[in-house]
Parts: C-alpha cells; structure tokens; sequence
C-alpha cells in the first residue's frame, strides 16, 4: 500500500516546502525509481517550481490537456495523468548515491481558485483520498506540501493522509500554531481519518538561542493534548538549521542534497529523511 506523509502547518514561512521538497528527493533516491510522487498543493506552486520552474506554477488558468493537480481535483483525470518525472542526479557522497526519479503533481496559481474556507471551494473533502486510492501501490511513498491554512484543500491532504510532518520555527506564536492545528487534526482523526498520526514535529530554521530551546521544549507538551495522534514518545524530529545552503539549493531548482550533498545542510536532512523513512515503517 501507498504510504501518504503530508507537510503541514497553518502559518507560512516555516518550511514545509522545503521540507516536502528535500524530503520527497532523498526518499526517491533511497526507496528507488519511480517510487515516490510530490504532490504540490500550495497556489505559490514552489515545491513545483523548484525541479519544473516557474512555467507551470504561474498558469491562472486549467489546460486539461496539460493537466495539473487543479485539473484532477475537478475531473475525473487520474493522479497519473498530471506527473511530471524528474530525473535525480547521482550523489557523490562518503557513500554513492544512486541516481533515481521523482513524480509531480503540479501546483498552480489555479488552485487558488479552489481554495476558500473549508466549506467553500474544494469541499469534497474525500477527493484527494479517492484519487489516491485509484493508484494504490503505483507508489511506495506520496509525499503532500500543503497550504498554510485550513482551506478545502489542506482538509483533503489531512483526510488522504497517513501522516503528518508539523514543522516549526522559533517564535512565540508558534505553540499557539501548533496546538490549533492538533485540535483541527482531532477533529479529522475522530470524524474522517482514523488513520491519521503525527510523525513528528520538525524544528527547522533554528538557530541557538533561548527562544528556539523555549519554543522546542514547550513543543514537547503537545503529546499530552492528543496522544492518539501522536504516537512516538520521541515527539521532535531531527533539527535543520538556519543556513544558507537550503536557499542556494532552491534558487538553482534543485534539492540541497544534490546541490551540496557534502553540507551540514544536506546532512541535517539526511537525519530528518532517515528518521521519518523508519517511523513510517518504509525502512528498516
């Protein structure tokens, strides 16, 4: 069976794209060709953007005939029939790392015209999670960046999903974020999701000082709000950190393991891959 992991969070700037992005590419490169799809749900379109370029991500408008996620949310197009395939260059690491593929679904500006409140727009919140079901076992891991806020389609991601990444970075509206989306993913859990778990929360842009170590160590609490979606005692991922190798990678439409795969960067999440491979059960 497929596994869906989504990157989610209700406030934006916190990472999920590049989390989503640089995860989706070494879990390709690690489960192997044509095993692992990015799906882009965010209107901005940069998870799309950063192997496809800009083209795509900019359409305002559907083209059936070149479909995106958009159009397969509105028709009765397959998943299949919007992936784009690209090729992930072999790194040359303390270890080779072969080359592989990736799958992607698309954003597009278009999606904006399916978004909204989560009772407008996109409301069959089942939509995601039916086109998924229809390519069950096509592939090992679908990997979903999310839009940051609880519109129809961030609904269809939490309803498709196994699990979910919450990645967060200092601040101190951020445990307020974190405890208001565990509340939402309550909800779905009890009434449309049963599957539905945290993986983990993922502290990404730290950096050293007392409000980082405050807002991870006040993270640690949110297990006790919900320990039904959060399984793992261990409630944290692994860190990323605030460094420039992650921007560098994007602005060359690449991952930052095949940009500078010998960085603290691309060793940082190395770690964070590693360590959601294993707690979804797709490595040992």
């Amino acid at each position: 069976m497929t596994v869906v992991i989504s990157f989610t969070n209700q406030k934006g700037g916190v990472g999920k794209t590049t989390g989503a992005v640089n995860f989706a590419a070494l879990a390709a490169r690690i489960l192997g060709p044509d095993q692992v799809a990015l799906i882009d749900l965010d209107q901005q379109g940069n998870a799309s953007a950063s192997f496809l370029g800009n083209e795509i991500a900019m359409r305002e408008k559907p083209n059936f005939d070149d479909p995106t996620i958009a159009e397969v949310l509105q028709s009765d197009l397959s998943l299949l029939d919007a992936a784009r395939v690209v090729e992930l260059p072999e790194l040359k690491w303390k270890n080779k790392i072969p080359a592989s593929t990736l799958h992607i679904m698309p954003g597009t500006g278009y999606l904006k015209q399916l978004e909204g409140p989560l009772n407008q727009g996109i409301n069959e919140l089942e939509t995601l999670h039916d086109k998924i079901t229809e390519i069950d076992g096509q592939y090992k891991l679908i990997v979903a960046d999310c839009p940051p806020n609880l519109s129809g389609l961030m609904a269809n991601a939490l309803v498709a999903s196994d699990w979910v990444v919450i990645p967060i970075t200092p601040g101190q509206f951020e445990i307020d974020g974190l405890t208001k989306l565990t509340q939402a993913m309550i909800r779905f859990k009890a009434k449309l999701n049963d599957r539905l778990a945290v993986i983990g929360v993922w502290p990404n842009k730290v950096r050293q000082t007392t409000l980082a170590r405050n807002t991870f160590e006040a993270a640690l609490g949110i297990r006790e709000l919900a320990p039904q979606l959060y399984p793992f005692e261990k409630v944290l991922l692994p860190a990323t950190y605030d460094r420039v190798a992650v921007g560098d990678a994007q602005s060359y439409q690449s991952d930052v393991m095949a940009h500078e795969p010998n960085s603290k960067s691309a060793a940082e999440f190395r770690n964070l891959t590693a360590e959601i491979l294993r707690r979804a059960g797709l490595i040992g």
